[in-house]
């Protein structure tokens, strides 16, 4: 019995150990990583446009590459503001990541308290109910029509994306709601395997990685992916066959730059 309880102690003391050697590098990470821009900040600065020009003043210059990283200043918050991961915050990260976007783009400085981001969550999941019939697993589709109605943002669906068309966006201000199949983001502070369907918010990129907030733990304040994982994952609902889904993304607009 008692060398039972000896393994048990060894397990749950390494597993604390792995968890934190993990954390350590994850914080490694956010101290490298670019300065945060508000959005008022990107729209003093030229626009990239595709074909790698900047257009400013009716000018356009030509340039070696795109900014090699930026990192857009929008609000966390997590799906679960009070830890409680029962429904209807089970299913809640796209109105998470709508509520970040929406931050953002009201010049936001501070992440929202507790009570404030659980206050807008359960408005969100309320009017979907209302108007929309149900809140959980919106297409990419669906949250851009509740963004258009429920803010009278702007919007535009990116079919495909590619790495360099996401960056362009962020360089030019704009951030990034996209759908994944959850499991193959394969983040090590999801519970079990992590969600089959979820959403977060593209921020910024540094090298090969792209910034994040991800609200599905409350670790996710900048968190840190691949390029190559967010394109591999990039998956939307497809009717509960998320891995079959389409890959696309939502840009929110609230201006016209």
């Amino acid at each position: 019995m008692q060398s039972k309880l000896i393994i048990i102690i060894l397990i749950l003391v390494s597993g604390l150990l792995v968890n934190e050697i993990i954390y350590g590098s994850v914080l490694a990470v956010k101290k490298s990583l670019p300065p945060e821009k508000t959005w008022q900040e990107i729209q003093s600065l030229p626009l990239v446009t595709p074909n790698k020009e900047v257009v400013s003043n009716n000018a356009t210059t030509p340039i070696k590459s795109l900014p090699q990283q930026v990192n857009l200043a929008v609000p966390f918050l997590v799906q679960a503001p009070d830890g409680n991961w029962q429904l209807p915050y089970q299913e809640s990260c796209e109105e998470a990541a709508m509520l970040m976007a929406y931050y953002y783009w009201q010049g936001k400085k501070q992440n929202p308290t507790k009570q404030e981001a659980n206050n807008d969550i359960l408005k969100l999941v309320d009017w979907q109910n209302k108007n929309k019939g149900d809140y959980r697993d919106t297409t990419i589709s669906q949250v851009a029509t509740i963004v258009q109605e429920y803010w009278h943002y702007q919007t535009e669906i990116l079919e495909r994306p590619t790495v360099k068309q996401l960056k362009k966006y962020l360089d030019n201000g704009y951030p990034i709601i996209a759908p994944f199949y959850g499991r193959a983001l394969k983040n090590p502070y999801f519970r079990d395997a992590g969600p089959l369907y979820h959403m977060l918010v593209l921020k910024g990129y540094q090298d090969d990685k792209f910034i994040t907030n991800d609200p599905g733990t409350r670790r996710g304040q900048d968190y840190v992916y691949t390029m190559t994982v967010i394109m591999s994952a990039l998956h939307d609902w497809n009717s509960g066959d998320v891995l079959s889904g389409e890959p696309r993304v939502l840009i929110i607009k609230k201006t016209s730059r």
